[in-house]
Order: structure tokens, then sequence, then C-alpha cells
């Protein structure tokens, strides 16, 4: 998991750090050099493969005025409601999942099937999102969008979980930051 991390994302230390608190669920000091050593392999062995690029094209920003600090403080505050209802969306889609009486083989059926009428109107939520949480990090979407996008991906994600299909939810999460940061 260490290694994966950089690996995907050109981020050792996130991959320390998510190898410690989701795997681990601890730090100790017996771990912290192996995992280190896991990072920085995944990083050398992916610049290796792939070259020195990036997952995402951030364009460089710049404070213009200290007037945009209050709304970077509003972003935080609506960034924070965003990641509670996607945790709050997660549990209740898998509550709501596991108390409907139904055969087991029909939940990934009935959850392929509404994830694919979402996918419909919005293709952009199907797989990990990438093409489109760059577009979000350039400012390449509307409004609108942004927030459609924003809930699709929330629900679909929600219903990915409860109907047991694979994935997880890092991914999911820097697209859903990119969205609200539009």
């Amino acid at each position: 998991a260490a290694a994966a991390v950089p690996a995907s994302f050109e981020a050792p230390n996130t991959g320390v750090v998510y190898a410690h608190e989701i795997v681990l669920s601890h730090y100790s000091r017996r771990s912290i050099v192996p995992i280190e050593n896991a990072a920085v392999s995944g990083t050398i062995f992916s610049r290796l493969w792939f070259g020195d690029i990036a997952a995402f094209e951030i364009p460089a920003y710049q404070i213009s005025s200290y007037w945009e600090f209050p709304a970077f403080a509003i972003l935080g505050l609506v960034c924070a409601l965003v990641s509670v209802l996607f945790q709050f969306a997660l549990v209740s889609t898998d509550f709501v999942a596991r108390n409907i009486d139904m055969p087991l083989f029909f939940r990934p059926i009935l959850g392929g099937f509404i994830i694919g009428a979402i996918a419909i109107f919005f293709p952009e939520v199907l797989g990990v999102g990438y093409e489109a949480t760059d577009m979000a990090l350039k400012n390449q979407l509307g409004l609108e969008l942004l927030v459609a996008l924003l809930i699709a991906k929330t629900a679909a994600t929600a219903i990915t979980i409860a109907s047991r299909f694979g994935g997880g939810v890092f991914s999911p999460a820097l697209y859903l930051g990119a969205m609200t940061g539009g």
C-alpha cells in the first residue's frame, strides 16, 4: 500500500501516512523504515517506467488580494460539508443495501443498473475520473456541471460500495475535492 500510492499519484509522503493510518491503524517505530522504503521504491520504479509525470497538472494559482482569504475559509467549510455528506452517503447507502431483503447475487445487478443509468447522463462518473478531475483543476467545467458531477459521483461511489463492487474511495475523494474546489 505504501508503494502503490506514490506509484499512482507521485505522492511518497502520502503513501507513508496512508500505510500507517489506514493499513496498520497505528504508527510504530518498527514499521517506519520498511514503509518509507516501500514508498520510495514505488516512486522510483513508477518514474523509471512511466517517466517523471504527475497524475494531475495543476495550473499556477496566485493570490491577488487579501480579500480572497474569506473565500478560502468558506471553501474550507464547504469542503468539510462535502466530505461529511460523502461519508454519510457511503454509510447510509450501505445500511439501506444491507437491510433490503433480496438475493445476494441480485445486489450487484441492481447496483450496476443504477450506476449505468447515472452514467448515461454523466459518463464522467465512471472509473477513477482522472480526466474530469484534471478538467476541474484547470477550471474547464461550468458551475452547474461541477455540482451535478459532485452529486452524481457521490451517488455512484456509494452505490458501488453498497453493491459490493471492487473499488475504493481514494480516487473518488480526489474527484470530489477537485469538483468542490472548482
